[in-house]
């Protein structure tokens, strides 16, 4: 199924996730690392993976250590950086992961 036909229907194929680290200093002094979430869903077609593509690259450029993953069946997130992914996560850029997960 392509990522449009799940648009017909009405189903949601794609779920983007970009995580991000960097540490914050805390009321007492310590450093701890803080962990920011960002899912982009919704329907097929509306510009997820080169959404959370470009966020990732971002977060990556401000040194923050990210990774975008992506559940689409489609297996798009490849394309946005024109390399190919797998289901374990491989370095694309300084400070920046990427993977496709296989669902079944």
């Amino acid at each position: 199924m392509r990522e449009d036909e799940g648009a017909e229907m009405g189903v949601r194929t794609y779920v983007g996730l970009v995580t991000h680290y960097r540490e914050k200093e805390t009321y007492i002094g310590r450093r701890r690392p803080i962990v920011r979430i960002i899912l982009y869903t919704g329907k097929g077609g509306v510009g997820k993976t080169s959404t959370a593509a470009a966020t990732a690259l971002r977060c990556a450029d401000r040194g923050e250590r990210t990774i975008v993953l992506s559940t689409d069946i489609a297996h798009s997130l490849a394309d946005s950086f024109d390399i190919p992914l797998s289901p374990e996560p491989i370095q694309v850029a300084p400070n920046l992961w990427a993977q496709e997960s296989d669902v079944y």
